[in-house]
């Protein structure tokens, strides 16, 4: 059935002179309405014409006023007022649903659905199912989560091949943007978002007021057609459309106000919802006239909008259309009018799936599906006759015969007989076997077997002579990867089986390569031999995946050698291929490259050093890595006291790899010092000691004041530190006490060591440090001696008597000799 551009006739006018302000068609066929300038009236027409006003019932909420009206697929009639009222009519009784529901008080603008019940109100989204209210608010279809959404007033919501369409209007600029279309249970919701006159949801800006919306969305709509999406507004300012991308714009009908917009088709069923077949138009309500265009393809331009004759002195505020599109009711200030949809259509046959001849399993019985589901009657025939109780969308035979299946279409006086199929019983033959793949193949190669395919039979697949477990070997069709002899049982649906012929799959199997190291991590500027086991077929090296040459001659073997300091690791494998081109490859072996340790050598003292000193050599070693010096020293530093040149190896313990590096350390000559004179003098003889400095080029100094001549004079006794510094900036020094001695030593002759404190000690005066005493008895034999005299000597128990002693000073360079008497 292919259609023409319906034409529209003009059928009755009800309620003449009354202005009619929503109109909703019901399932039984009457329109019920909201007629008066105040909207303070309701009112329906029958199917017999009769019209009705119910206003009377309404009595208790006449105060109110109606904004819409909406007639369920439940049979129940919504009325929307401006106040928290939702009032629901049924068989003369009216019901205030929303009292404890949980609805805001507020506007209730607008309503739509399909089998569900949505309210537009002042705010938010509700919808009611099985007479409870709830909370309706697609806030996940924002692009970003909008908490506002909840106080959006929906001021224009329609129901559209079983969809909802919803236009926003919103008091706060805080809503931004909100996507065109999400999923509702298995309801899908197209909408867009309008703020004071601007659409933001793709961008066009329309300061124009916008009364309705409409989405135009091909048939088996998906995401990659969006763009093929048109958005059609109603506005003061005419009709306009926009692209989904907001990328292109074009208005309509401009000067005319654009009340509301209707999508009728010339069929409205399943069948006919194909590309070549769709005939859409778009029906819209203005303040002069209503007027059509055909909205398939984007035919629609200025010279094409025709205006319906008959409505061009009407303001059309609503429309409403039957189910079958045959039929449509306009809400104007003149009455509610009705127009025939008048359709042209050509003869079309309708195929069955199945045509001619068909060997079919009817045990118990085969279905045949009529091509289409709905908007028909059916009766299926047998052989040109009626079957009895044959009149659903299928038929299930179970008899051999001719079918075919006549049907009616419930909306237009046309009937249409589809194909025929001859069904017989099922005669099971020989099983054919068809290869997909090569028979002699690679391990990995999938070879798909299959066999003739038919919905009753069932299949078991053998290997071997044995069957194959799993459901995977119980379709026609199987796919393997592994050799052996392969062969197919069918059984059809009256329990007849028979085997195919045999198929022998041989699989070339390629040893899997094994790779070894003698090591897998190496230090930068070392090497690495990889090897693999011999193969008789291709042996190829692969370095991170791409092929690489192997050792001159010796293809199971190639050496690693690390390219670049920048590179930590490498990934090799080795892969096997036979003359089928079969291969397979090793598993990774991963080669780590380890750089060596960096070493700096830090001295102590800057070189060269001063003889005498000491120079401390430092390593910079990680607390992870081992130090070894020439020295035999393994910590960080060395402690050096002669020059030469000292190594010292860093090794990283966790990849072994090491470095050296060598210091060499130099030391300076010690500056010459002088010998030092005799170091008592006479301060009461005026006579100063003197020192003869070193060679010309050294400076001296005496108790840190520098010296002006080579000679240093000291006039006093006392303690002082002479120091010589060389040209190279070496230092030495040393230390002399001066001691202050004039007068004649005096040497007692007795001493009484009895304990009275008189005379206890051989006590000499004026005695100089340094002085040797030696103590000799009458036979010649040592009995006391004393490098450094301190007059501390009480004859250490000697018998009493006479001794001799002798007494030198080497500073002095004299001695003195005499007799010692002790006595107690």
């Amino acid at each position: 059935m292919a259609f023409t551009q319906p034409s529209l006739t003009l059928n009755k006018v009800y309620f003449a002179g009354q202005q009619v302000a929503k109109v909703s068609l019901h399932s039984s066929g009457d329109a019920y309405i909201i007629k008066g300038e105040a909207r303070r009236e309701i009112a329906f027409t029958d199917v017999a014409g009769n019209e009705t006003d119910i206003t009377p019932l309404f009595t208790n909420f006449t105060d109110k006023v109606f904004n819409d009206i909406h007639c369920a697929d439940s049979g129940y009639v919504f009325v929307a007022t401006n106040g928290d009222y939702l009032l629901r009519y049924n068989n003369n009784r009216v019901k205030h649903l929303n009292q404890g529901s949980g609805l805001q008080n507020g506007l209730i603008t607008s309503l739509a659905g399909y089998r569900v019940l949505y309210m537009g109100t002042g705010h938010g989204l509700y919808n009611s199912r099985e007479g409870r209210l709830s909370r309706f608010d697609p806030t996940y279809t924002l692009n970003n989560p909008l908490v506002g959404m909840r106080n959006t007033e929906r001021v224009d919501i329609f129901s559209a091949d079983r969809g909802l369409n919803f236009h926003y209007k919103h008091p706060a600029s805080s809503i931004l943007s909100c996507a065109p279309r999400s999923r509702f249970t298995h309801y899908t919701v197209y909408g867009n978002l309008y703020y004071r006159g601007y659409s933001l949801s793709n961008g066009v800006l329309d300061t124009s007021h916008v009364y309705s919306v409409h989405h135009v969305v091909p048939y088996y709509w998906n995401q990659y057609e969006i763009l093929k999406m048109y958005h059609y507004r109603g506005t003061s300012a005419g009709l306009k459309k926009t692209v989904y991308t907001g990328c292109e714009a074009a208005i309509y009908l401009p000067r005319r106000k654009v009340y509301k917009l209707l999508e009728i088709r010339t069929y409205p069923f399943e069948i006919f919802r194909k590309p070549e077949m769709e005939q859409r138009y778009l029906l819209s309500a203005t303040d002069s006239g209503l007027y059509i265009n055909r909205i398939h393809k984007d035919t629609m331009t200025p010279d094409t909008l025709q205006l319906v004759p008959g409505t061009a002195d009407l303001k059309i505020y609503d429309i409403d259309a039957d189910r079958c599109y045959s039929k449509i009711w306009l809400a104007t200030n003149k009455g509610l009018y009705t127009f025939d949809i008048n359709h042209q259509a050509r003869q079309l046959t309708l195929n069955m799936a199945y045509d001619g001849l068909q060997y079919v399993c009817m045990n118990p019985s085969f279905r045949l599906n009529a091509p289409a589901k709905e908007g028909f009657t059916f009766q299926w025939q047998k052989d040109g006759l009626d079957i009895a109780a044959a009149d659903k969308p299928h038929y299930d035979a179970t008899a051999p015969g001719t079918y075919r299946v006549r049907m009616v279409s419930t909306c237009y006086a046309q009937t249409v007989y589809s194909n025929t199929v001859t069904l017989q019983h099922d005669q099971l033959q020989q099983a054919p076997v068809t290869v997909k793949g090569n028979l002699v193949k690679c391990p990995t190669d999938v070879v798909i077997l299959s066999t003739t395919e038919k919905a009753d039979y069932q299949y078991q697949w053998y290997k071997d002579d044995k069957p194959l477990p799993g459901s995977v070997a119980t379709h026609a069709a199987f796919g393997t990867t592994d050799g052996g002899r392969y062969k197919v049982k069918v059984t059809n649906c009256y329990g007849t089986s028979v085997f195919s012929e045999s198929v022998e799959i041989q699989s070339r199997e390629v040893p899997k390569p094994v790779v070894t190291a003698p090591a897998q991590t190496i230090c930068y500027g070392e090497s690495l031999e990889l090897q693999v086991q011999e193969y008789a077929g291709k042996i190829q090296w692969l370095l991170n995946g791409s092929p690489v040459p192997s050792v001159p001659g010796q293809p199971t073997r190639h050496v690693v050698r690390p390219s670049s300091p920048n590179i930590t690791y490498s990934i090799y494998q080795a892969r096997f291929t036979n003359e089928l081109g079969c291969s397979s490859t090793s598993d990774y072996l991963y080669i780590y490259f380890a750089p060596r340790p960096e070493i700096t050598i830090r001295r102590s003292l800057p070189e060269p050093v001063c003889a005498g000193s000491v120079q401390r050599l430092l390593v910079n070693a990680s607390y992870n890595s081992s130090v070894r010096w020439s020295t035999g020293s393994t910590k960080a530093f060395i402690d050096v006291e002669q020059p030469g040149r000292y190594y010292v190896t860093v090794t990283d313990r966790t990849t072994g790899c090491s470095a050296t590096d060598s210091a060499d350390v130099l030391f300076q000559v010690e500056p010459v010092l002088f010998a030092l004179p005799d170091t008592i003098i006479c301060e009461a003889s005026l006579r100063a000691l003197e020192i003869a400095a070193g060679p010309a080029g050294a400076t001296y100094s005496l108790n840190g004041v520098v010296q002006e001549d080579h000679m240093i004079r000291i006039s006093q006794a006392g303690t002082y530190t002479i120091a010589v510094e060389n040209n190279t900036g070496c230092t030495a020094s040393r230390t002399l006490t001066v001691q202050n001695f004039c007068d004649e030593l005096v040497i007692p002759n007795i001493i009484t060591p009895n304990g009275d404190n008189l005379n206890d000690f051989f006590v000499i005066r004026n005695l100089v440090p340094n002085c040797e005493l030696k103590v000799i008895n009458r036979t010649g034999a040592l009995v006391y001696q004393d490098s450094n005299y301190q007059n501390n000597w009480s004859g250490d128990k000697l018998p009493d008597g006479a001794y001799y002693y002798h007494l030198s000073s080497p500073s002095l360079k004299k001695s003195w000799k005499g007799w010692l008497e002790i006595s107690r």
